[in-house]
């Protein structure tokens, strides 16, 4: 076998939301993030319970990225939720979503590791580089945070 050195980024950002920890845990879940995220849709392939929980299974096509097969690896409710996806354009990617209680709410700390699989992982993370990464996770978490705050969906132009 020939020697493969896989392309890695990693981007960590933290958001601060002005809601509990009780309220803003379920909305990390492929169901309920269509409330909130513009553009998300997910198609759940298994799940006991019908939203996030430990072994969820959900697919989704993301302009950008391809085909995301996601499965939940973790699952502590109001804490830490995790998920592993494996990406048709030859990646893997580890999303670990963490809260914490603070004064007037919560922070929520996003990690996300992205890997190539082969080559074609590796010309698909060098358009993924860290800055790309990261600003898509502030970004979701602006778009939570407003959601949190106003009950609406972010939409261009939102305040």
């Amino acid at each position: 076998m020939t020697a493969f050195e896989a392309a890695r980024v990693v981007a960590t950002v933290t958001t601060v939301i002005e809601a509990p920890t009780e309220r803003v845990f379920p909305l990390l879940c492929p169901v309920r993030e269509e409330e909130w995220l513009p553009g998300w849709e997910a198609e759940i392939l298994h799940s006991e319970s019908g939203i996030a929980e430990l072994g969820c299974v959900f697919r989704t096509d993301l302009a950008g990225r391809g085909v995301g097969t996601w499965v939940c690896t973790r699952y502590e409710p109001t804490r830490h939720i995790e998920f592993a996806t494996f990406w048709s354009a030859g990646a893997v990617d580890r999303l670990a979503l963490t809260l914490a209680e603070r004064r007037g709410g919560c922070s929520l700390t996003w990690h996300r590791e992205l890997v190539g699989l082969d080559d074609t992982g590796n010309r698909y993370l060098a358009d993924q580089d860290i800055d790309v990464v990261a600003a898509r996770l502030r970004h979701a978490g602006e778009v939570l945070a407003h959601y949190c705050a106003t009950g609406r969906r972010w939409s261009p132009g939102s305040s």
